[in-house]
C-alpha cells in the first residue's frame, strides 16, 4: 500500500483543484444556464443541465458545506 502525505503542499493543492472542478460541474449541471461562473480551468466544454433531480437532492448539492464534505471532506 502506497502512503499519501495528506498535509503535502501537492495534495493540498490538488485537493483545491478537484473541488473547484467538481463544484463547477455540478453546479452547472443542477442550475444549467442559470450558473454563470467561469470555468476554475477556463474550458470552454458545454455542459447540459440534468433534469429530474428532486428539489431536496438539488438544495443539498446547493449547499457549499455539503458540497464540500461530499468532494473532499473525510469519510467519517
Amino acid at each position: 500500500m502506497f502512503y499519501i502525505d495528506q498535509s503535502s503542499t501537492e495534495f493540498l493543492l490538488a485537493k483545491q483543484a478537484h473541488y473547484r472542478n467538481l463544484r463547477y460541474v455540478i453546479k452547472k449541471k443542477l442550475k444549467g444556464p442559470k450558473f454563470t461562473d467561469p470555468h476554475p480551468a477556463g474550458l470552454t466544454q458545454r455542459i447540459s443541465q440534468v433534469t429530474g433531480v428532486t428539489s431536496t437532492v438539488a438544495a443539498f448539492f446547493n449547499d457549499e458545506t455539503n458540497l464540500k464534505n461530499v468532494l473532499i471532506g473525510t469519510p467519517d
